[in-house]
């Protein structure tokens, strides 16, 4: 039976793991050790508890950030890496078709999620004629000053995702699979999913992996490669099964890895080059308690980990480059670890899955479940203890075959919805107040409140901006209300989406679980289910916009038309906007005796929301927790940085790395001869001599990386996040080739000092991970491990060859953007147009003749190689890690 349940739901970095117990002398300690250590533990917490209130203090203190972020504006979540303003305007549609009609009206688009991004680059549409800069465009004057004017219409926009409405979720339990908008954020589809309980899954449902920050856009998420710790499961990009995608011709396609298996390589982790994904098909799996276990281990211990993990893998390598896992890994590839590296240690976050192969952990799991309480009021079945002890019993007189939590019978008191697709009646009103309050609220009243809390203010404030929806007149309001009152609860069906025929033709009603909020209607019109090529824009053989020149103008005159008439001409040619204020910096963050204080309260969160329990999947997973928002989040400014090393060097790099940052005779930070300080070989250490050389030589006061009372400053204010994921189909997927380790890290000393400047010890890490070949074979100097796609790090102009970081699909995905977009509609502020940009970049490769349709580079014909010229090498770069702006 297939069930859709679109709660008329179209809407807008840091652990996951597996109960493991490593072996031997590599094995970590159970934070539930001795006495002693708990009384450590307490004393730790306790302190750090008081210097978190002081925390919140400081940054309450400080003066609020100016309003802003998307969809208000075109800055990030913290009103930095501003597009310009004078060149780019801001559109806010309400339907695909508004979307559809903004691509072919504007020369050059980029879409945009919730602004969740450090990468202005491939965020930004266009940055002018502006000279590079790596904090964007933001201003130190008031938001009102910085006010440009309009840019001309039709020119360079950038779509915000997040407008339109309604929102869709649609369930389909036969196929296991959800249909979601792309302007859905990742948190609510998870909390859709995790209430959508039926007699199929009487716990809901999940997505089988998923990342630590869940609050940015489902569309940019996949874009971007998001990525939680999964070796089986992946990232989100590979759990999309379906992509419906608007092209630069305008035309709303539908793919599969069954359809257009080249296209789904291409298009899942796109950077927004190809297109605008408008709604994801993701592969789901049933809720299920999981078991959550923390452990703590020293640095050296972490070392021998990832030793175990390379050797492993090169052991079993066979010629085609596959390896094996070791055994303390095997069957846990969703582990997770937070480093500490004020403290020398690592804290490893493990799961057990009630779903896992061996029976008797499975009980082990359930049983757990049920102690805790097991069920919240969104799980149907029957997992009371005395249940699971008679199940036990039967499997230890050998009277029962092994079980699962899905043989276990419904609660008695459950009843389910016919009306609704058979959901539960206990978990409709969670649904509904998911898709009234967040999912499908008006997005003006979304944004006004999300920029009040975060400027101190209130809405009044965000809707002297224009953005909240004026007040109906009387008479229209009541004809709403009656309206929304005869609204049958369920929404019609009108069939399966078949091939649709021509623009205008073959409307579908979505199927919903909730009438639509607003006034948009509850129309999702399926896209065209192409076969074979897609034809790019401005080619002949266009399905949905054919006919020679003049009837592809026509045709897009009358898409342009229609939105505009429908939706106002701001859904489709944009809107000017201001850009906001910079934050002030939150200066104690940056102050070098505040390094143990800050590490040690980040370290205190870690034990508090990854103690060990069983609970279901979305409870047990790691995922940053919502209230800190608008507390911390916004309000202190950081970069986050993320890069992957590949399996085969991991233990080499993270033995370098640790080498580097401790010096080699004090890894553990116990050699007794720097008593509690740093070794002399270490990185601070090391800058701190430096810094006194140079300031000999020309008279300055030198900078110092120990505080007051020796103790170093390692550079972080919070615990980095090391993750792993294994091989993916996508072409610009970091594990395109073998799985790698991903080290997430965050830099809030450049923001939070009285003046803005690098973080000389970030930076230096920075500069050995991209640089050195033991962390992968990227970066201009043949040596370093490849940058995340929504992070911060990425290089000066010039100074990334897309030909040496993924040497085996670079010129595949050339051979997307030949097809889909040769002009350069979807181009971005790195420059250029088509395959001949600054970034994207394929100059001197014959696309032409090696570009096989549906297949991607052939290398096997003679002079097909993928050899790009490049204007820049390391010789005119700047020295890792390539970049000049932090």
């Amino acid at each position: 039976m297939r069930r859709r349940a679109g709660s008329t739901v179209r809407g807008g970095g840091v652990v996951a793991g597996a109960a493991v117990a490593v072996a031997g002398a590599v094995a970590p300690a159970r934070v539930a050790g001795s006495g002693g250590g708990r009384r450590r533990l307490s004393a730790v917490v306790a302190a750090a508890a008081l210097l978190a209130a002081a925390g919140c203090v400081l940054v309450l203190l400080s003066a609020p950030p100016t309003l802003g972020f998307v969809p208000i504006d075109l800055s990030n979540f913290q009103s930095e890496y501003a597009c310009d303003n004078s060149t780019v305007r801001i559109v806010r549609p309400r339907t695909v078709a508004d979307i559809r009609a903004a691509v072919v009206a504007h020369e050059r688009v980029m879409a945009v999620g919730g602004g969740w991004s450090w990468n202005q680059r491939f965020f930004c549409a266009s940055n002018g004629t502006a000279p590079a800069s790596g904090d964007g465009f933001n201003a130190s004057a008031p938001a009102a000053a910085a006010s440009s004017p309009l840019p001309a219409a039709g020119g360079v926009a950038n779509i915000v995702m997040g407008t339109v409405r309604p929102l869709i979720i649609e369930v389909n339990e036969t196929d296991e699979t959800v249909l979601v908008d792309a302007g859905v954020r990742t948190i609510d589809l998870l909390r859709f999913l995790a209430a959508y309980v039926t007699p199929t899954a009487p716990s809901g449902w999940t997505l089988p992996a998923f990342p630590w920050f869940v609050f940015q856009t489902l569309g940019g998420a996949v874009s971007t490669g998001t990525h939680g710790s999964s070796l089986e499961h992946k990232s989100l990009s590979s759990q999309a099964v379906g992509l419906h995608v608007v092209l630069a011709n305008g035309s709303h396609v539908e793919l599969s890895d069954a359809s257009h298996p080249f296209l789904m390589r291409a298009l899942r982790l796109s950077v927004g080059k190809l297109g605008i994904i408008t709604h994801i098909r993701f592969r789901i799996v049933r809720e299920m308690p999981v078991t959550r276990t923390l452990h703590a281990l020293r640095a050296s211990a972490f070392r021998s980990l990832m030793a175990e993990v390379q050797a492993a893998w090169a052991a079993a390598a066979d010629t085609a480059g596959n390896g094996a896992l070791p055994d303390w890994l095997r069957g846990h590839g969703d582990s997770e670890w937070f480093w500490v590296p004020q403290r020398h240690e690592f804290l490893a976050v493990t799961y057990t899955r009630g779903d896992v192969a061996d029976a008797a952990e499975r009980l082990k799991v359930l049983s757990a479940y049920a102690r805790n309480g097991g069920a919240d009021v969104t799980t149907a079945y029957n997992t009371s203890l005395a249940l699971l002890e008679a199940a036990a019993a039967e499997r230890a007189a050998g009277k029962g075959p092994a079980f699962s939590i899905d043989d276990f019978p419904l609660l008695s008191n459950v009843t389910f919805d016919p009306a609704s697709g058979n959901v539960s009646t206990a978990a409709l009103p969670v649904l509904q107040k998911l898709n009234d309050t967040v999912i499908n609220a008006p997005w003006q009243q979304l944004a006004a409140a999300a920029a009040a809390t975060t400027a101190g203010g209130s809405a009044a404030a965000a809707s002297a901006l224009g953005l909240l929806p004026a007040a109906p007149a009387a008479g229209a309001a009541a004809a709403s209300s009656k309206a929304a009152a005869a609204a049958p609860s369920v929404a019609a069906q009108a069939g399966p989406a078949e091939a649709a025929g021509a623009a205008g033709s073959g409307d579908q009603q979505a199927v919903s679980l909730f009438s639509a909020t607003g006034d948009a209607l509850n129309i999702l019109r399926p896209p065209r289910r192409a076969g074979g090529r897609i034809a790019a824009l401005g080619s002949s053989n266009s399905s949905s916009i054919s006919g020679g020149a003049a009837a592809r103008n026509n045709a897009t005159s009358g898409l342009i038309a229609a939105a505009v008439a429908t939706d106002g001409q701001g859904a489709v040619y944009g809107t000017g906007w201001s850009i906001p204020e910079r934050g002030t910096p939150t200066v104690f963050y940056g102050l070098t005796g505040m390094a143990d204080a800050y590490i040690d309260i980040s370290r205190s969160g870690v034990y508090s929301i990854a103690a060990n329990t069983t609970r279901e999947a979305l409870a047990s997973y790691l995922y940053q927790p919502e209230a800190i928002l608008d507390v911390n989040i916004r309000r202190v400014s950081f970069d986050q940085y993320e890069v992957a090393m590949p399996i085969t060097s991991v233990g080499d790099c993270w033995s370098g790395l640790l080498d580097l940052l401790y010096g080699h005779d004090n890894i553990d930070g116990d050699n007794p001869a720097y008593n509690g300080s740093a070794s002399v070989h270490s990185l601070p250490a090391r800058l701190n001599a430096s810094q006194a050389a140079a300031a000999a030589a020309n008279g300055s006061a030198a900078a110092s990386y120990f505080a007051a009372n020796g103790r170093p400053d390692y550079g972080f204010r919070s615990n980095p996040l090391i993750r792993m994921t294994g091989v993916e189909a996508a072409l610009l997927s970091n594990t395109y080739d073998i799985p790698h380790f991903w080290l997430n890290i965050e830099d809030y000393l450049y923001y939070n000092r009285l003046t803005r400047r690098s973080n000389d010890v970030f930076k230096a890490v920075m500069s050995y991970l991209r640089s050195d070949p033991r962390c992968g074979s990227g970066g201009l100097s043949g040596g370093g491990a490849r940058l995340h796609w929504g992070k911060s790090g990425w290089p000066d102009t010039g100074c990334w060859h897309g030909d040496r970081e993924y040497p085996g699909t670079w010129c595949d995905f050339g051979c997307a953007v030949r097809e889909l977009d040769p002009t350069g509609r979807f181009t971005d502020s790195t420059g250029g147009t088509g395959t001949d940009g600054a970034l994207w970049n394929w100059r001197g490769v014959d696309l032409g003749r090696c570009c096989v349709p549906g297949v991607g580079f052939n290398m096997s014909l003679a002079g097909c190689e993928c050899r790009v010229t490049h204007a820049r090498n390391a010789s005119t770069c700047p020295p890792p890690p390539y970049y000049t702006y932090r």
